[in-house]
């Protein structure tokens, strides 16, 4: 097992948007000095979110809502608010 390597707090990165399956996401990724992918994060939650709630499924809404953070359950909860 290798140590695990942290990049730096303070580090570029770059945001890229991609179209799957007709849904729009948005990624960012940054790399370590030696040209490694350091980390990838998809900003694709709120497409999902989306997705789901024209789907028209409350039982598989909630099961997804499960796997989000706290973070994001208020943010849609917020969204559903507002509607």
């Amino acid at each position: 097992m290798t140590a695990r390597q942290r990049l730096p707090n303070r580090r570029a990165s770059e945001s890229f948007g991609f179209e799957c399956a007709g849904l729009k996401y948005t990624a960012t990724a940054s790399w370590f000095a030696d040209g490694r992918l350091g980390e990838g994060i998809p900003a694709s939650s709120v497409e999902a979110f989306k997705y789901i709630l024209r789907q028209n499924d409350p039982e598989r809404l909630r099961a997804w809502l499960a796997t989000r953070s706290a973070e994001e359950q208020t943010t849609f909860k917020n969204m559903l608010a507002a509607k």
